[in-house]
């Protein structure tokens, strides 16, 4: 059985409800999306599919839920072109390609970059990231962060270019290094710059060297295979970058002694 490509836009991103998913929506952190909005109940809505229909159920919430600026009363089917009001969060039903079923998990809504090769992750998250960090909710900051920069890894693997996205990547990675103290999104910044086959820039190495001290970081297959791989790479580089490469050998050096 297909399903008609239906989806949901929200802030830039695009959200697919796969065939026996859902996608719950509310202050709680068991939400696929938690808003820290006050207008919004814990669990406040969800988005599902029922038959062939894309539906959005009002999970008795304080403030209801809005369909074309008309409160909804239970469940309503949804069609292309509706605009969904959760609080003072919208978000448009829009058309996209066909989809199929697939076996889903908890999360059963996969967040999909159906937007321009050249939106960087900032502009497909907006403030939504930044809003979780404020809140020092680092755990919605790290799921919502982890699959995004899996999915550049991906990109880089397949372009063997990033389109402008690097740089956010690099930003939230530190960022996510620094506030859990977790050496993969260190590894994140070896492994795009690996796979791109450049050197970070001097400010990131700068970074590094702080960051890996603080937490610790232990010299990972990730940043050997960097090194490793980028020093066929040394002869065409630029004093500058020649420079930053040496400083993370001696990093290096210094993390396994």
């Amino acid at each position: 059985m297909s399903v008609s490509g239906v989806r949901l836009r929200y802030l830039g991103q695009v959200l697919v409800v796969p065939v026996g998913g859902q996608f719950a929506i509310g202050r709680s952190s068991d939400c696929q999306l938690a808003l820290e909005d006050p207008l919004v109940s814990r669990m406040h809505a969800v988005f599902k599919w029922v038959g062939d229909s894309l539906v959005i159920e009002d999970l008795s919430s304080r403030n209801g839920v809005k369909v074309n600026d008309q409160r909804i009363d239970g469940v309503q089917v949804l069609k292309i072109d509706d605009i969904v009001g959760i609080g003072s969060q919208t978000f448009a039903v829009i058309a996209g390609e066909t989809i199929r079923p697939r076996e889903v998990r908890k999360a059963a809504v996969t967040m999909a970059s159906e937007t321009s090769h050249g939106d960087s992750p900032s502009s497909l998250l907006g403030g939504v990231v930044e809003k979780a960090f404020a809140m020092n909710r680092i755990d919605d900051a790290e799921r919502i962060l982890s699959t995004m920069l899996q999915d550049l890894l991906v990109r880089f693997e397949k372009e063997k270019r990033d389109r402008g996205a690097l740089a956010d990547g690099i930003k939230f990675s530190l960022r996510l290094a620094n506030e859990t103290g977790k050496s993969q999104w260190v590894d994140w910044i070896f492994d795009a710059h690996r796979i791109l086959e450049r050197v970070p820039p001097t400010a990131t190495v700068d970074e590094l060297h702080v960051l890996t001290r603080k937490i610790r970081y232990p010299v990972t297959p990730a940043f050997r295979r960097y090194v490793t791989g980028m020093k066929d790479q040394v002869s065409l580089l630029g004093p500058t970058e020649r420079f930053a490469f040496q400083r993370l050998e001696g990093l290096m050096r210094v993390l396994s002694a």
